[in-house]
């Protein structure tokens, strides 16, 4: 299995929204609106990855923030924003002729206007969104994929954050860790540590890799 590795943990963007098909090229998919709706309804993880890819753009490029670009809320799963995406557009077809990714950002802003989550008691990736009970979820083996990914987007975020200005607060995940031993220390960490079980599961996950592997260095004198 590769290691992590961030910036490498990019090639993860997809999971920002739980798209499962990584794999996918993003540029396989047609450019223009209209064909990309057309083309979604036979090749949905194509889609779902794509818009993954937009987000994460959006996310990583300051002058699109900027605009006013938006990517999918917290609590709403991967395959439910995509096809709540490919339906709105479905529904314009006054948009049939533009870019792809300007379809995607304008039916973004105007079915979720920016909001930063949408409580629906899981994450994008299906897991509970609230770290006790991801703890629990993630006890036996079955859920042990889905809390890898979990772990890995939330690591990603923080990279991601780390790039603003300001830049965000959380440490990321080494880059020389193979995705099992994150998985399992991160894991260990937090069913060693209840008082963080009634946060956010990704702040709870960004509070273990914050403890594990402390990158903030203590200012001097103190």
């Amino acid at each position: 299995m590769s290691k992590m590795g961030l910036p490498a943990a990019l090639a993860v963007a997809a999971l920002l929204t739980g798209a499962p098909g990584v794999g996918w090229a993003a540029d396989d998919v047609p450019k223009t609106t209209g064909a990309f709706v057309a083309y979604c309804g036979d090749h949905l993880e194509a889609c779902q990855t794509k818009i993954a890819v937009v987000e994460i753009a959006n996310a990583m490029d300051p002058a699109a923030r900027a605009a006013g670009n938006c990517i999918v809320p917290r609590g709403v799963e991967g395959a439910a924003a995509a096809k709540a995406i490919i339906g709105w557009l479905g529904g314009h077809p006054e948009l049939a002729g533009g870019s792809t990714r300007d379809g995607i950002e304008t039916a973004i802003k105007a079915i979720w206007n920016c909001r930063d989550e949408v409580e629906s008691g899981v994450t994008s990736l299906g897991s509970p969104d609230r770290t006790g009970a991801f703890v629990a979820f993630c006890a036996g083996p079955a859920h042990r994929s889905t809390c890898a990914d979990e772990i890995l987007t939330a690591s990603l975020r923080a990279y991601i954050a780390a790039k603003k200005v300001p830049p965000g607060p959380h440490c990321t995940s080494p880059n020389d860790i193979e995705t099992p031993e994150l998985t399992s220390k991160v894991l260990a960490w937090l069913g060693r540590h209840a008082e963080v079980y009634g946060r956010s599961t990704e702040d709870g996950i960004a509070a273990a890799i914050d403890a594990l592997w402390p990158c903030h260095a203590p200012a001097r004198g103190k």
